[in-house]
């Protein structure tokens, strides 16, 4: 399962894109402006369609450090 999210430059999450593809099919999103888009690591859902679950990651976590690839820092 691979997981992609929304994020501004504060690292508020706004979005996150669960989906379960093909090893090397590649997934282009097109954010708002002011957003960005980085691979989600240490997303801990086991159902994709979970949504309520991955509603409790974007409110309780906030993107650590901008770039591609992203970690999630617990908020304080």
């Amino acid at each position: 399962m691979k997981a992609y999210t929304h994020y501004d430059a504060d690292g508020k999450i706004h979005g996150i894109i669960v989906g379960n593809a093909p090893e090397g099919l590649h997934v282009m999103l097109s954010p708002q402006p002011g957003l960005y888009v980085g691979e989600l690591e240490g997303l801990n859902v086991k159902d994709a369609r979970d949504f309520e679950a991955l509603r409790k990651v974007a409110e309780s976590y906030r993107i650590a450090e901008p770039g591609t690839r992203v970690k999630l820092k617990k908020n304080t």
